[in-house]
């Protein structure tokens, strides 16, 4: 499988870890929307880090690397504090008073930070591939 369908895959499956855990947070749990973002974005972050790792950028020396997680981790929290701003100003703009309107506005701020958290990440990984 090429490298850049291995990638989206990763992403697929962290935003589904990532929008899915967050509204379980929220709905079933009770946590207030942007601590259950904030959980459900973390999780993914780390799903999404050991993928990149061990199957999407792998090469036959590659190992995991406290530099790339250290990095991965700072990007993630450049995008996680882009999305927890979209979501404080989308619920002072539309209350998520029920659960389609929670989601939609979970969307649109995990959209937003995910654009961010790509261009970063993709940076860093190329950046290490290349120097292999």
């Amino acid at each position: 499988m090429k490298r850049n369908a291995r990638y989206m895959a990763v992403v697929v499956v962290g935003f589904g870890i990532d929008l899915g855990l967050a509204l379980v947070l929220n709905r079933w749990v009770g946590l207030d929307l942007k601590l259950a973002a904030a959980g459900g974005f973390v999780a993914a972050l780390i799903a999404n880090y050991l993928l990149f790792e061990t199957w999407v950028f792998r090469a036959n020396n590659s190992r995991l690397s406290v530099l790339r997680l250290m990095a991965t981790a700072a990007s993630a929290l450049i995008a996680l504090g882009i999305r927890l701003a979209a979501i404080t100003g989308l619920t002072r703009w539309i209350s998520p008073s029920d659960a389609l309107t929670a989601a939609a506005i979970l969307v649109a701020a995990a959209a937003l930070s995910l654009l961010v958290n790509w261009a970063l990440v993709s940076r860093i990984f190329n950046r290490e591939t290349e120097a292999r």
